[in-house]
């Protein structure tokens, strides 16, 4: 099972671990193998990290049963992968793919479908108040005044697989505040975002729209929480 950290350091690490059976619990275990350092990220360096990973320990290609990463093209693509080169050294290795990043894929996919700007307005929002602790203060006073919680606005990442639905529920949440704000907001007829976000706010399909996904991103999240919590339980 392997994964390229995505920090901002000098230096990339390439995670190795391992899913064997272990003869002296008699029971099957997750080890960490190995860390080592990749800044070229190519399939070709990958796959010679993991080669000589396995080498060092004397374990041969024989023992390797099946190969687990995330779904990008540099780990699982038809051609110049390190999957594909995997299979020129073990030929019956099984392909396991991440099914929490699966989920996530088909939930953005639906999203963009309808066409409805979700994504961007969470970004939006998020954005105007996070530049600003005077914005902030003011829009306090809308929180007051529509008896809406006083909640930190979250910011959405989509490779947070678990932040879209948190980030939808915390808008819904405030959503009288934020339409009475962006309304008022003395911007709100000289900037396009403002006047955007004013717009989507102001209208009841665009809420609507939200209280589905609040409801229909439910069992997705819960889906992909119950896979990376017990994922040595239930993968």
């Amino acid at each position: 099972m392997c994964d390229e950290s995505n920090n901002r350091k000098t230096d990339k690490e390439f995670v190795i671990l391992t899913r064997l059976y272990d003869e002296a619990t008699l029971q099957v275990a997750t080890r960490f193998l190995e860390m080592p350092t990749c800044n070229v990220g190519n399939a070709e360096n990958l796959y010679g990290k993991l080669s000589e990973a396995l080498r060092k320990r004397g374990i041969p290609w024989d023992n390797l049963i099946a190969f687990n990463s995330d779904n990008a093209s540099v780990m699982k693509g038809r051609h110049n992968s390190v999957i594909s080169r995997l299979k020129t050294s073990q030929p019956h290795i099984q392909d396991l793919g991440c099914i929490c990043h699966l989920v996530q894929l088909a939930t953005g996919c639906g999203i963009r479908a309808a066409q409805v700007p979700v994504e961007d307005i969470l970004v939006g929002i998020y954005t105007h108040f996070d530049t600003s602790a005077k914005r902030c203060e003011v829009y306090k006073e809308f929180v007051d005044f529509t008896k809406s919680d006083h909640l930190k606005l979250l910011r959405y990442c989509s490779t947070r697989w678990l932040s879209l639905l948190t980030c939808i529920q915390r808008v819904l949440n405030q959503w009288d505040a934020l339409q009475a704000y962006f309304n008022s907001h003395e911007e709100v007829e000289r900037s396009v975002k403002v006047r955007d976000l004013a717009s989507h706010l102001r209208d009841p399909i665009m809420k609507t729209y939200f209280l589905f996904l609040s409801a229909a991103l439910k069992p997705l999240s819960e889906f992909n929480i119950a896979f990376q919590v017990g994922g040595n339980d239930i993968e």
